[in-house]
């Protein structure tokens, strides 16, 4: 069975959010921080909990500000319905793909077949 990696929060700086970045001059950023990330964790399916994952990275500079950004994804395992959904799509492209070959193919023969 295949794998869908879920994105339970993509939040910046500046976004509204559940996450809290905080204040390096407010008192109880931190406790807030963790809050806000227990929270987020909480909001994840237990079964899937372990896999987790957080990326702290900043997405723009100016000057000496970094603006962070907080990605948190977990994976789980594919649904039936996503797997059906998605071996539609592959199967429409496959129908596409041959039809543009065909295409090609006519227009190729018109024009070095005598």
């Amino acid at each position: 069975m295949r794998e869908v990696v879920e994105t339970v929060l993509d939040q910046q700086l500046y976004d509204t959010g559940p996450f809290i970045f905080g204040s390096a001059n407010t008192y109880g950023t931190l406790d807030k921080m963790i809050a806000s990330l227990t929270a987020i964790r909480e909001s994840i399916p237990r079964q899937y909990r372990d896999s987790a994952m957080a990326e702290i990275s900043s997405v723009l500079s100016y000057g000496d500000s970094n603006y962070p950004r907080i990605e948190i994804k977990y994976v789980r395992p594919e649904t039936n319905e996503e797997k059906q959904v998605r071996e539609a799509k592959v199967q429409a492209e496959l129908v596409a793909l041959s039809q543009k070959r065909r295409l090609e193919y006519e227009r190729l023969k018109r024009e070095f077949e005598p």
